[in-house]
């Protein structure tokens, strides 16, 4: 992923703990690296996109994952993606963190 494809587009929405927070993105870094700056706390543990543990639905939008090793075509094509491997596309990404 590189530091242009993403130059234009400033912040995206994410839903943790039943709040909405805008999140500034910082560029060239995954959505996960961008809400720790901002002092969130999403669930995460391998930060290489193997565990899952950061998996939330992407509500609105597009992302592009670096790396991939744990969803399936499904899940992707359902919504899903790892924050710790994704890069906002477009300025109305919106992501759902939480479990229910």
């Amino acid at each position: 992923m590189t530091k242009e494809s993403t130059t234009n587009i400033k912040s995206f929405l994410a839903t943790l703990n039943g709040k909405e927070h805008e999140v500034p993105l910082i560029d060239g870094e995954s959505m996960l690296v961008s809400m720790i700056a901002k002092g969130l706390q999403p669930t995460y543990q391998c930060q290489v996109g193997k565990c899952t543990s950061c998996i939330v639905k992407v509500e609105s939008g597009k992302v592009k994952m670096e790396n991939n090793e744990a969803l399936s075509d499904r899940d992707i094509q359902a919504g899903y993606t790892l924050l710790c491997q994704a890069h906002p596309l477009t300025a109305d990404v919106s992501v759902f963190c939480d479990d229910d």
